[in-house]
C-alpha cells in the first residue's frame, strides 16, 4: 500500500559530511552496478520527499548522481539478499531531475509491499542527463546496498491517457481509509505503447497537483495524503513510459463528513504484553505485533523505542530484533474526530533463541476454553507443553504453571472474568494465544 508525499518547492542546505555523509552539491557519482551505503550518521535530508510517509522523523542522509547512458529507464533496488534482516531491512529512497536550487521528485519508493520495507524504483532517463538519488534514515540508519541499472527504450509513442476513475469525478461523500488516505483507480489505455508507470498528483485547486505528486503508484492503491473530510480535492494520473507521459484529465471529488465526536480509547488486548520476559524470536529475529480493534478507531500509529513505524495494522511483522534485549512499543489510534492521549508504552525482552519455523509448529497447537467448567484446554500433536503463563489485559501475569504433557487442562475458576493473553511453552519456544473467560 503506498502513501502519497507531499512535494516542497525548495532544498534546504544542511552541513556537509565526509565518508558519504554528503550533500546535494557534494553527492558522490555512481554507475549502474552495486552501491554500498554506510550507516547513516550525518549529511543532508533529502528534500523535498519523493516516497511515502511523509513528515517523519529525520536526522541523515546520502546523496549520489547518476548520468544516464542510455534514452529509457532506470531502476534504484535495495530489494537485495545482503539487506534481510540482521542487516538494514528497512529503506526509503528519493530521486530528483534538476539541480540543488530546485529540484523535482521523478521517483521513490519507501517500502515493495506491506511486508517487505526494502525499496525499488524505477525512472525515465535521457542520454547524457544527471540525477540525484538520495536515502535518508526515516525508517533505519543501518547501512546496506542497493544495485542501479538502466535500460534502453523499446516504445516509440508514449502510453494514453488513463480513464474511468476512482472515486468518479465529482463524487461526494468518499471514504477516508485509515491513515488519511483515500483509495484510487483508473483504467489503463492499451491502444497504443503500454505505460511503465504511473504518477498520481493531489490538490486543493483545479490545477490538481498543488498537494503533490507521487510516482510508481498502482490503480487501486490507498494514497495516504492528509485528507480531511468534508474537503473537495482535485487530482490526475500521469501515465509513464520510456518515450514519454500522458496526463488524465483533472478529477475532482469531496470527502464524506466525519462522525466521530471524540478520539478513540487507547489499545487494551496486545501482545507482545508488558513486561514480557522471552517474547519469542521467529527467523530473521522476527516479532509480529497483534491488538485488539478499539471502538471508532481508524488507524493506528505504531512506535518501537520511541521510533514511529508510520500506520500499521495489527499482525504486522517486524525483523531484526536482537536476542537477550528490551524493547519498548506503543500503539496510538485515531479517528477523525482526533487521536487517542495519555496511551501507555510496552516493555518486552526478546528470547534468548531464534525459532527454527521447522522445529517449532505453531499451528500443531489448540486450545479449547469451556465457559461452562472454567476450563482451558491445550492440546500439542508434535510436542510437550512445559510452562503456560497468564497475562490479563493490563499485561499483569495473574496465572503460572509448569507442564509436563501433550494435553492439558487448567482450572481458572479463581480468575476474574475478562480478556485473557496466554503465553504457551514449549521449550524454549513459545506461542501467544487469547481467549475470554466469562
Amino acid at each position: 500500500m503506498k502513501k502519497i508525499t507531499f512535494l516542497l518547492c525548495t532544498l534546504f542546505v544542511f552541513s556537509l559530511y565526509s565518508n558519504g555523509q554528503n550533500t546535494c552539491s557534494t553527492s558522490t557519482p555512481i554507475t549502474p552496478g552495486t552501491i554500498s551505503v554506510p550507516a547513516l550518521n550525518g549529511g543532508e535530508v533529502p528534500l523535498p520527499e519523493c516516497a511515502a510517509n511523509a513528515n517523519g522523523t529525520r536526522t541523515a542522509g546520502v546523496w549520489y548522481s547518476f548520468t544516464a547512458s542510455v534514452d529509457g529507464t532506470a531502476n534504484v533496488t535495495s530489494d537485495l539478499p545482503a539487506n534481510v534482516a540482521p542487516n538494514s531491512d528497512d529503506t526509503r529512497v528519493h530521486i530528483y531531475s534538476g539541480d540543488c536550487t530546485l529540484l523535482t521528485c521523478i521517483g521513490g519508493n519507501d517500502d515493495v509491499s506491506g511486508a517487505n520495507f526494502l525499496s525499488d524504483a524505477s525512472f525515465p532517463v535521457t542520454n547524457g542527463t544527471t540525477y540525484l538519488i538520495a536515502w535518508d534514515d526515516r525508517w533505519n540508519a543501518a547501512g546496506f546496498d542497493f544495485v542501479l541499472s538502466e535500460t534502453s527504450c523499446l516504445a516509440t509513442t508514449a502510453p494514453g491517457a488513463v480513464t474511468t476513475p476512482t472515486p468518479v469525478d465529482g463524487a461526494t461523500g468518499v471514504a477516508i481509509e485509515a491513515g488519511d488516505g483515500v483509495a484510487f483507480s483508473w483504467v489503463e489505455d492499451t491502444t497504443g505503447d503500454v505505460a511503465e508507470s504511473f504518477t498520481i498528483s493531489i490538490g486543493l485547486t483545479a490545477t490538481g497537483d498543488d498537494i503533490g505528486s507521487l510516482a510508481d503508484v498502482e490503480s487501486g492503491d490507498v494514497i495516504t495524503f492528509g485528507a480531511a473530510n468534508n474537503t473537495t480535492y482535485f487530482w490526475k494520473i500521469d501515465a509513464v513510459n520510456c518515450f514519454g507521459t500522458t496526463s488524465s484529465a483533472v478529477w475532482s471529488f469531496t470527502t464524506e463528513d466525519c462522525v466521530d465526536t471524540a478520539p478513540p480509547a487507547c489499545v487494551t488486548v496486545f501482545s507482545p504484553v508488558d513486561n514480557e520476559a522471552s517474547a519469542q524470536l521467529g527467523t530473521g529475529g522476527a516479532i509480529t505485533f497483534t491488538w485488539d480493534d478499539v471502538p471508532t478507531a481508524t488507524s493506528y500509529e505504531m512506535f518501537i523505542n520511541g521510533f514511529s513505524q508510520g500506520t500499521r495494522a495489527s499482525g504486522i511483522t517486524f525483523t531484526g530484533f536482537e536476542v537477550n534485549t528490551s524493547y519498548t512499543w506503543s500503539l496510538i489510534p485515531s479517528n477523525c474526530f482526533g487521536a487517542a492521549t495519555g496511551c501507555p508504552t510496552w516493555n518486552f525482552t526478546t528470547s534468548s533463541t531464534i525459532l527454527n519455523v521447522n522445529e517449532f509448529d505453531l499451528n500443531s497447537i489448540r486450545h479449547y476454553y469451556n465457559n461452562t467448567t472454567k476450563e482451558l484446554t491445550l492440546e500439542s500433536e508434535t510436542s510437550t507443553f512445559t510452562n503456560v503463563n497468564l497475562y490479563n489485559i493490563l499485561g499483569q501475569e495473574v496465572f503460572t504453571k509448569q507442564l509436563s504433557q501433550n494435553n492439558e487442562i487448567l482450572s481458572l475458576s479463581s480468575l476474574n472474568d475478562g480478556i485473557y493473553i496466554a503465553k504457551i511453552s514449549i521449550g524454549s519456544k513459545s506461542k501467544t494465544i487469547k481467549f475470554v473467560k466469562n
